[in-house]
């Protein structure tokens, strides 16, 4: 992994998974919205495989929807973030969490096979289009011939160049965190800084800063890359949760099935 991954997610994952913890309140929807597509292709129940799980949201909502899930991250500290979050909210025994790079699938799942693979938040990208096809393609080898795939709540090319660079603030309570984003449409790569400072009184102290640095992907780049992986798409919206059509303003959220 890059020097930047190291630091993000493992030298200083606490911060981040502050960050990731603003994402949970939105997750039963996001999860519910995936469910209605399942049920589409007979799916009510099954095993989930959550690539680049983070600390298990999305891993823990399918649990509590009767599904199993098993979560694959690189940050040590997202994955016992996870579990514990797995027993908090009583799910311990449908889900597992494993630490590891998601560019080793065949090596971490063993002989596993799921019957859904999520992969959602903007969590591909990290390094080149050959790595993220490896990884698409090793989640396929471990995917029932009629597996669905979902990718959802993902930056895209359109959006991106919309507003090219960004700066935004999230308050943290004890903590606020400062976002600066840039957009390089040639080698359409986003790089994010978020600077955190602790609050004393009146003041801001600096206490950190995490980087982000990805590749963004267009609409059509995407399923070509995931064809070549062993998965086709079949549907795509601006919203997984509405079924909204795909626009600049929205995120991008795909559905493919494994190609037999």
């Amino acid at each position: 992994m890059t020097k930047w991954a190291e630091k993000t997610f493992k030298t200083r994952a606490d911060l981040m998974v502050r960050i990731m913890n603003l994402r949970w309140p939105h997750t039963e929807r996001i999860v519910q919205g995936m469910l209605d597509s399942l049920k589409t292709y007979g799916k009510d129940s099954g095993k989930v495989m959550d690539v680049c799980c983070g600390n298990g949201r999305v891993s823990t909502h399918f649990a509590l929807k009767g599904f199993t899930a098993t979560g694959i991250d690189y940050s040590p500290a997202f994955i016992e973030d996870a579990k514990i979050k797995a027993e908090e909210h009583h799910v311990a025994d449908k889900v597992d969490f494993i630490q590891g790079d998601v560019r080793d699938l065949d090596a971490l799942l063993g002989d596993r096979v799921f019957d859904v693979v999520v992969n959602a938040w903007t969590s591909i990208g990290y390094t080149t289009w050959d790595d993220d096809a490896a990884v698409f393609r090793q989640a396929r080898t471990h995917a029932m011939d009629d597996a669905v795939l979902f990718i959802v709540d993902t930056m895209h090319q359109g959006r991106a160049s919309m507003n090219p660079r960004q700066m935004n603030y999230v308050d943290l309570g004890d903590m606020l965190m400062l976002e600066t984003s840039n957009y390089d449409m040639l080698s359409s790569r986003i790089h994010t800084v978020w600077r955190f400072y602790r609050k004393s009184g009146d003041h801001l102290l600096y206490e950190d800063e995490c980087e982000y640095d990805i590749r963004v992907y267009s609409l059509s780049e995407l399923a070509s890359l995931l064809h070549e992986s062993g998965w086709h798409v079949e549907s795509y919206y601006g919203s997984i949760v509405a079924r909204q059509p795909m626009s600049p303003h929205t995120g991008m959220n795909i559905v493919a099935k494994a190609i037999k």
